[in-house]
Order: C-alpha cells, then structure tokens, then sequence
C-alpha cells in the first residue's frame, strides 16, 4: 500500500512496484491522479489520511506500507497540517498494527527539514535531537509525525524512516 501515491514521490514508488510485478494499493487524493493509476493496474483509492476507518480498509492485508502522504506546503493552517501529517501518520500506524499483515513493514517518509536550524549544520545524525524552534507547521508537523514513527519502532513495529532532499526526475511538476 502507498499513501500519496497521487503525489510525486509516491507516485513513482506505486508505478515502480507494478513495473516489477506487485499489487499495489495507491490512496491519494487527486481524483484524475487515482483514475490514471488504476488504468495501470492498481487498487487506487481516495483516502484521507486522517479517515481511520478507510485507512484501516486500505492497509488490511498489506505486507508492506509506504506512508508517502502528507500535506507539504510553504502555508497554511496549523490546523491542517497536524490533520495530514501528524493525526493521518498515527491512523496509519493504527490501520497497519490492526489490519495489515503481522510484522508488515511501514515505510514511513520524513523530511530532512526535521533538522532545520537558523544555521548551517554539518554531520548531523540520527540521534541528533530535534532544534526546539520550526520554521513553519509542515517541519513542526513532520518532526511529531517522525517521534510517531520512532515510538512505534520502539514498541516494536516493523518501521523505518527515510528523509529523501531534492527530490526530481521524469514528471516534476515543480
């Protein structure tokens, strides 16, 4: 399964799947988006991420979940933010620990704007706590959504977390 597959690198990560053979199950948002991947063969669905029902329908039976969705904006509303990114993270958690397979693996993507400080930084690591001020809901919303996906790994998921940068390539629309 993959949240924001309507979105770039989600999308990319669902045709990729289906080019080497597994179904995939792709929730978005944007309608056309989700009609163009079930024409190449997926279960597409239009998901919120803060749905927990629907989530919990998307991931049942899932052996692995690629939670690419998020709403990633220069602006807006606090409130939206925390909606898509921090309470939809915790409904996939959810969905995944109660319907998808035991032990599938959650891929969970971050940003590497997590890290951002009025500075410049070199050799930043993973146990690198988080700067106590954010630039803007989307980091302050990806870093809760990032110490969601730490405590469940810490009570035992099956999940990693990448924070992919300069992501670009065939179909950028940036």
């Amino acid at each position: 399964m993959v949240t924001g597959a309507t979105g770039f690198l989600g999308g990319a990560v669902a045709r990729r799947l289906v080019r080497e053979g597994y179904y995939v199950r792709a929730l978005g948002r944007d309608r056309a988006a989700l009609a163009a991947l079930a024409a190449c063969g997926m279960d597409a669905r239009a998901v919120a991420l803060d749905d927990g029902a629907a989530m919990g329908d998307a991931c049942a039976n899932a052996h692995a979940i690629v939670h690419a969705g998020a709403l990633s904006s220069p602006w807006g509303a606090a409130a939206d933010f925390h909606r898509a990114n921090v309470v939809g993270t915790s409904r996939v958690f959810g969905a995944a620990r109660a319907r998808a397979e035991p032990n599938a693996r959650v891929v969970y993507v971050s940003s590497p704007s997590v890290y951002f400080r009025y500075a410049e930084q070199l050799d930043v690591r993973e146990d690198t706590p988080f700067p106590d001020v954010t630039p803007s809901p989307y980091v302050a919303t990806k870093r809760e959504a990032e110490q969601l996906a730490r405590a469940e790994a810490q009570e035992g998921g099956n999940v990693i977390t990448l924070r992919p940068r300069a992501i670009f390539g065939a179909g950028d629309s940036s």
